[in-house]
This record gives C-alpha cells, sequence and structure tokens, in this order.
C-alpha cells in the first residue's frame, strides 16, 4: 500500500502561536494557498482513497486535494484528530513561554491526551487502513502531532523518539509503502517542494 500523508495548511492559530489540540482551525490565506499547491502537486498521483481528520484545517486542506480527484469521496475520521491538548488548548505558546518541544503529554499536569493513546489510535488507523486498502494508494491528511506518533508505528520507533523529530512544515508531503510483512519503507519525509 502507498500511503501519502499531508499536514493540513497553516492556520490562522499556529500564526498566533495557538496551540490548537481538537479546536477546528482556519487556514490563513497563507495556508489556503498551501492547500491549493498541494492538491496541484497531487493532482497527477492515482489516488484510490483519501481520509482526513474532521477537523476544519485538515477538511479544509483536503477539499483542495479532492478538486483534483473529483470521483473520490472525501471520508472524514475522528480518529486522525491532533492529541487533545487538555488545558493547554486555546492557549498562547509565547504567553506560556513554551514550545511543542518543551511539552510532555504525558504529565498528567496538562491533562490532554498521552503519547500512549495516541500510538494506540495511530496503530488502529494503520492496521485497518492496510486491511481495507493493501493494494491501493491512500492520501491521509492529519495534524503534525499526531502524524508523528502515525509515523512512530510505521518506522516502528517510540513516540518519544520522535518527540523531537524536525518540525513537519504545513502541506509537507510524506510518502510510506507499508507492506504485509512489516517491513515498510519511506520514500518521502516532510517535503514542502510545492511551495517554493
Amino acid at each position: 500500500m502507498k500511503l501519502i500523508i499531508v499536514r493540513h495548511g497553516e492556520t490562522i492559530e499556529n500564526v498566533n502561536g495557538i496551540f490548537q489540540g481538537q479546536t477546528p482551525g482556519i487556514l490563513s490565506k497563507r495556508g489556503i494557498n498551501q492547500a491549493k499547491k498541494v492538491g496541484e502537486r497531487l493532482k497527477n498521483e492515482q489516488i484510490d482513497y483519501i481520509y482526513s481528520s474532521d477537523l476544519n484545517r485538515a477538511k479544509h486542506t483536503a477539499k483542495e486535494i479532492i478538486k483534483y480527484h473529483p470521483k473520490l469521496n472525501l471520508n472524514l475520521i475522528k480518529e486522525l484528530r491532533e492529541h487533545d491538548m487538555g488545558i493547554l488548548t486555546g492557549q498562547n505558546k509565547n504567553k506560556l513561554n513554551l514550545e511543542w518541544d518543551d511539552i510532555d503529554l504525558n504529565d498528567p499536569k496538562y491533562k490532554a491526551e498521552n503519547y500512549e493513546t495516541s500510538m494506540t489510535r495511530a496503530n488502529k488507523i494503520i492496521k485497518k487502513l492496510f486491511e481495507k486498502h493493501q493494494n491501493n494508494t491512500v492520501v491521509l491528511v492529519s495534524h503534525g502531532g499526531f502524524m508523528k506518533s502515525l509515523f512512530a508505528i510505521i518506522m516502528k520507533k517510540s513516540r518519544e523518539k520522535l518527540k523531537h523529530m524536525e518540525h513537519l512544515g504545513n502541506t509537507s508531503i510524506n510518502i510510506f509503502e507499508l507492506r504485509e510483512d512489516s517491513d515498510h519503507i519511506l520514500h518521502l519525509i516532510n517535503c514542502t517542494e510545492h511551495l517554493k
């Protein structure tokens, strides 16, 4: 199975340093342009199925991709949502003097979705998709934090090891080949060439 994972376009909340968590998010003008560009980049890709987080910022991005694939249905699923950020949701990271890398979602003080729960959610998605679409090309549109949980499952790494990987750019494209023997292949990671 060819799996293409795309992060949503830039949001107004991203620009303003807001921890969005599972709030909808609104694409900025730049984010709308990024979504259009990722749609153009994937227009010649033979896509069999497309799934998106049901949150507005991901859904809006997915709709720009599907414009070039009118025969496809857009499947919205809650399981592709960003981590629930608990008490950080809606907070300004600059006012809190926090960056993503400073946050340990396993710390109970945040009352957030911990990494174990996130990894369990990611594992269920990958298993279900592979069972249904083993010989297809599937696009997922999701969120930067949760995408790291998906990557951890695919690449057989701990979520903690991927916590400090490079920031995933808005509308970055990530391509994996999922194999029955679980010896999955990474073809492309965090590619934003279409934005240049």
